[in-house]
């Protein structure tokens, strides 16, 4: 009788034994799955950033290009502004390049780009008369969509804050077709921020600041298609635009080419 209580024993010891054993098991494989889980959901929420954040500065370009030709068509003194940059900016009579800040900074002696900038994103903002209302944002004339997550220039942000966010916080030029012609139609786009060489655009015809169309823009065929081309692009500054979170682009120039 004693030994098969001695045995009895032996066998509840291996048992909880055993039953601890794939209890720890259990806890490990369980906190395993648990960090791979929040894991993925880090490199998942990062990733989506990543996307948000080139998709919204894909779409402030956008902008900056849409206002800059309604600026270029209709403010006789910042088109005045813009033309005497760009023909600064040639390049092997090619094309010319832009910067933003030249055209925005605001310790610039020549505010009339600015000014006329001001005017542009406050007619769609809604804080001025949009002389296209019938024509305009949000009805026919089709333009840029808002966008979301912020930071997305329009609406919702006071205009300085808008031009910190473009030349403070980011290295954007303006990339124009040689013959730049103002008494012509005008054509707008921006960098996709990816590697394709494909964007949406849009056509801004002279006669009429209310008539726009929305087109396709081949980066890879600019010269030989398009003339009157504006793509407001980011640039590479050492110490300043790194642009490391956008590193599968590695180089901008590519739109267009």
């Amino acid at each position: 009788m004693k030994n098969f209580h001695k045995l009895a024993f032996v066998l509840l010891v291996i048992i909880n034994a055993q039953s601890c054993e794939k209890e720890n098991v259990s806890d490990e494989t369980n906190g395993q799955n648990i960090q791979e889980t929040e894991m993925y959901a880090r490199g998942k929420a990062q990733s989506q950033a990543q996307i948000s954040a080139a998709e919204a500065l894909e779409n402030n370009m956008q902008w900056v290009a849409f206002m800059t030709a309604q600026i270029l068509i209709k403010e006789v003194d910042g088109a005045n502004q813009f033309v005497n940059l760009y023909n600064s900016g040639m390049l092997n009579n090619d094309h010319a390049i832009v910067k933003l800040s030249d055209l925005l900074n605001i310790q610039q002696t020549n505010q009339s780009f600015r000014d006329a900038f001001e005017h542009e994103f406050n007619i769609f903002n809604g804080y001025a008369h949009n002389p296209c209302e019938n024509q305009g944002k949000p009805k026919l004339r089709p333009t840029p969509p808002p966008c979301d997550p912020m930071p997305c220039a329009l609406p919702n942000q006071t205009f300085d804050a808008y031009v910190d966010y473009l030349i403070e916080e980011h290295c954007l030029e303006i990339y124009v077709t040689a013959g730049l012609d103002l008494s012509q139609n005008i054509l707008s786009s921006a960098h996709p921020m990816n590697t394709t060489h494909m964007n949406i655009g849009f056509e801004h015809f002279d006669s009429n600041e209310c008539n726009v169309n929305q087109i396709s823009i081949h980066g890879s065929a600019i010269g030989n298609i398009y003339d009157n081309l504006i793509v407001v692009r980011p640039y590479r500054a050492a110490d300043e635009c790194d642009y490391d979170e956008f590193s599968e682009i590695v180089d901008f120039t590519l739109f267009p080419i």
